[in-house]
C-alpha cells in the first residue's frame, strides 16, 4: 500500500509543505520592491506643501480687518485661507501686501466670501468664476 503525503495544512491551504528547506511555502512568491518613475514630463509637485485654513471672520468691512487677517496669516504660515461673511458688495481681485484676495459678496453688506493666498500661490491659478456671494 502506498502512502501520500498530507499536503492540506492546518487552515486548509494546499501546498504548505516548504521547498527543499528553504522555509518558503510553495504558494507564496517573494517580490522585490522597486520605485516606478514615470517616462512621461518630470513634475515639481511632489515637494508642493500648502497649508490651508478656513475663517468665518465676521466683518471685513470695518477698517484694519484686512491687515488682521494678513497678520494671522503670517503667524500660522498659511499658504491659502478660505474666508466666509466678509460683508463686501460685489466681485473682484486685488492685491494687498504679499497677498492675492478674491472676493464675491452681494449687493448688501451681508455675506460673502473671500479666498485670500500668497502672491507666489496666485500665479498658479488658472482662472476664478464667483457664483454668487456664497460660493
Amino acid at each position: 500500500m502506498e502512502m501520500k503525503p498530507n499536503l492540506q495544512s492546518a487552515n486548509g491551504v494546499n501546498g504548505s509543505m516548504t521547498n527543499n528547506g528553504q522555509g518558503t511555502s510553495s504558494g507564496r512568491k517573494s517580490y522585490e520592491v522597486t520605485q516606478v518613475t514615470s517616462d512621461r514630463h518630470q513634475t515639481t509637485a511632489h515637494n508642493l506643501h500648502l497649508n490651508i485654513g478656513t475663517w468665518n471672520v465676521r466683518t471685513l468691512y470695518k477698517s484694519g480687518q484686512l491687515e488682521n487677517i494678513k497678520n494671522e496669516m503670517t503667524i500660522a504660515k498659511l499658504d491659502l485661507l478660505g474666508i466666509c461673511e466678509t460683508r463686501w458688495c460685489g466681485n473682484g481681485r486685488f492685491s494687498s501686501d504679499e497677498y492675492e484676495i478674491l472676493y464675491s459678496g452681494g449687493e448688501k453688506h451681508a455675506r460673502g466670501v473671500a479666498i485670500i493666498m500668497t502672491k507666489t500661490l496666485s500665479k498658479s491659478l488658472l482662472g476664478c468664476w464667483t457664483v454668487s456671494d456664497r460660493i
